[in-house]
């Protein structure tokens, strides 16, 4: 299973990691999360009929020259969880709790909060806002987050996402006090100044993902073939040179060789492409 942005999950309460939960493995991104450097991972296996092949499979893809450092990190990370990591993510968890109280008192709302949310479903560690509780796009509200100091994981026309993690000070957390009030306060946030061109757009994940477009060539032939970069308003009915994959959720609307319908372009201008490769 691919748990790119949940290593730190098995010192969460409940637990998530998808191996509590009977995944057989998972590949881990810990420096997602976590106190690793940039590229640094983990396979965890739990299903002893996986173990035997596991370091030949990866030498498929590996490297013969590991970053040495990018090693280091991880078991320095690992140490790091063994002594401090169910401690430090509880008080987390709590952290967190208070922030997202204090964004509903203003206004927001915040998935995950009600009490007939199943917890299970929710990163404990991450806050995500719904922007539009508060008559702004998920971009607006990125762009006066960072206003008062506060870089957001992901944004889109509705939501924006924050990870928070241990190595987080409590100036981190003022400053994203501050972003939340200014969220809410429709009179101070005119003073912040916005970017042209985040008007709003529909919400990708409330229109639905289109029905699978037809092929008209194979996949090789696609990727081999001649092709160009269009403005996306103009590909309904042309071919795909290249996946067009929108994340969240990480899943190619059209794939090379498809035809571009007009849902798939439609869901894809809602995501905020505005052009696309195709074949010539």
């Amino acid at each position: 299973m691919d748990n790119a942005h949940g290593a730190h999950l098995f010192f969460t309460e409940p637990v998530l990691h998808p191996i509590a939960l009977g995944a057989s493995m998972t590949a881990c991104s810990a420096h997602k999360t976590l106190n690793v450097l940039t590229g640094g991972a983990w396979l965890n296996i739990a299903d002893e009929r996986f173990v035997r092949d596991a370091k030949n499979a990866m030498a498929l893809f590996g490297s013969t020259s590991p970053s040495y450092p990018i090693m280091a990190s991880l078991d320095w990370c690992r140490a790091w969880l063994e002594e401090h990591g169910r401690a430090e993510f509880c008080h987390l968890q709590a952290r967190v709790r208070e922030l997202k109280k204090q964004a509903e008192k203003s206004g927001l709302h915040v998935p995950g909060m009600g009490w007939w949310e199943d917890p299970r479903r929710w990163d404990p560690t991450r806050i995500t806002l719904d922007a539009s509780s508060v008559e702004l796009s998920g971009l607006e509200a990125a762009e006066i987050l960072r206003h008062a100091g506060c870089e957001p994981e992901y944004a889109d026309s509705q939501f924006v996402v924050l990870i928070v993690t241990p190595f987080n000070r409590e100036r981190d957390f003022e400053r994203l006090e501050i972003g939340i009030r200014l969220l809410a306060d429709r009179e101070a946030r005119k003073a912040v100044p916005l970017p042209r061109g985040l008007e709003r757009k529909p919400v990708p994940h409330t229109i639905g993902i289109p029905p699978l477009p037809p092929a008209r060539i194979s996949l090789r032939e696609a990727v081999l073939a001649p092709s160009e970069w269009i403005y996306l308003e103009e590909s309904a009915g042309r071919i795909a040179a290249e996946p067009a994959c929108p994340c969240p959720p990480g899943v190619p609307v059209v794939m090379p060789g498809e035809e571009i319908t007009k849902d798939a372009m439609d869901f894809l201008r809602a995501y905020g492409f505005s052009s696309i490769k195709v074949l010539k």
